[in-house]
C-alpha cells in the first residue's frame, strides 16, 4: 500500500458538491464528516456558489451563480489540479467511521490501473439500492458493463477528472447527468464498483425534503438540524419512495444487458430509484 501521503494528495482529492440553497446541511454534514473521517488523507474541496464554509481543513471553491448542477461541477473540477476526484454530496451523512485503510487500498489500485470511475460504495444505505457491478474483476472491484442503468453515478464515485469533464454537459441536473451521462459513458470502458462499502452514509434529503429516518439518525448522533429551513417528507412520500426503490432493485433479477431497457420502459427515461436527487 502506498504510504507517501504527499504523492496521493498530488494525484487525488475529495470534492464535496453543494450549492448555497443547501447551506442548512453544511453544519450537520461537516460535524459528521470531521467526526467519522478525521483521518482523510486527501485535500478536501467544497463546491458552492457564493458562500463557503469556515474551516481550515476544507478549501472552498465558489463558482458564482447557480446555473445548473452540471455547470457548477464543471467549473469546480476546472479548479482542481489532481487527476482524480472523489465526488461526495452534501446530503450524504456519515454515521460511522470511514474505512480509511480500505479506501487507501482501492486508491492504490485506481492510481495503478487508471480507470474512468470507481464507485466507492456498493450501496448507499439499507433503504436505497444500487445497480452494482455485473462482472468480477479483482478482490476489490467489479466491472459495471456498458448498457447497465446508472453506469454513471454522482454518489461516492472516484472519477478521472478529464473523463468526468467529457461526460458532463452544461445545463443538466443531477438526474439528467446520471441518465444521459450513462448513455454517453457507453462509448468508454473503465467503469467499476467496489464490492463492499467503505463509507457508512445515510441519504438525508430527497426532493428538497428531509427523510424522517435521516432526521432520527442525526438526532441520535447528537447533531442538530435547522427544522425551520426544510420540511420533512410526509409518510405518503416516504412510502412512495420506498416502493420506487424496491422497484429499482427488481432490475437485479434480469440479465444485465436488459436492465436499462426495462428501466426506460417503465419510467419513460426517468430515474426509478427515487432517491439521491435534488
Amino acid at each position: 500500500m502506498t504510504t507517501d501521503i504527499m504523492q496521493l494528495k498530488n494525484k487525488a482529492a475529495v470534492l464535496i458538491a453543494s450549492c448555497d440553497k443547501y447551506s442548512d446541511l453544511w453544519g450537520p454534514f461537516f460535524t459528521l464528516f470531521h467526526r467519522f473521517w478525521r483521518d482523510c488523507p486527501l485535500d478536501i474541496y467544497f463546491l458552492s456558489n457564493k458562500f463557503g464554509v469556515d474551516t481550515q481543513v476544507v478549501k472552498n471553491i465558489l463558482v458564482g451563480e447557480d446555473v445548473s448542477w452540471s455547470d457548477n461541477l464543471l467549473k469546480g473540477i476546472g479548479r482542481i489540479e489532481q487527476e482524480y476526484v472523489l465526488l461526495f454530496l452534501d446530503d450524504l451523512f456519515l454515521y460511522d467511521y470511514a474505512d480509511t485503510n480500505g479506501f487507501l487500498e482501492v486508491l492504490d489500485w485506481i492510481l495503478e490501473y487508471r480507470p474512468a470511475c470507481v464507485r466507492m460504495n456498493r450501496y448507499v444505505d439499507n433503504f436505497i439500492g444500487s445497480q452494482g457491478p455485473d462482472k468480477s474483476f479483482s478482490s476489490l472491484v467489479g466491472v459495471i458493463s456498458k448498457g447497465l442503468p446508472y453506469r454513471v453515478s454522482s454518489v461516492l464515485t472516484f472519477w478521472r477528472a478529464d473523463i468526468l469533464r467529457d461526460i458532463l454537459r452544461g445545463g443538466e441536473s443531477i438526474w439528467e447527468f446520471e441518465i444521459y451521462g450513462t448513455q454517453r459513458a457507453d462509448a468508454r470502458d473503465g467503469f467499476y464498483s467496489v464490492l463492499r462499502n467503505y463509507f457508512p452514509v445515510i441519504n438525508g434529503v430527497i426532493g428538497g425534503k428531509w427523510r424522517s429516518a435521516a432526521v432520527k439518525k442525526l438526532e441520535w448522533l447528537g447533531v442538530e438540524i435547522d427544522r425551520g429551513r426544510r420540511q420533512k417528507m410526509t409518510p405518503g412520500q416516504t412510502a412512495m419512495l420506498y416502493l420506487k426503490a424496491k422497484r429499482s432493485l427488481l432490475l437485479n433479477f434480469f440479465a444485465p444487458k436488459h436492465r436499462r431497457k426495462i428501466k426506460d420502459f417503465f419510467s419513460g427515461g426517468r430515474p426509478i430509484a427515487g432517491g439521491l436527487k435534488r
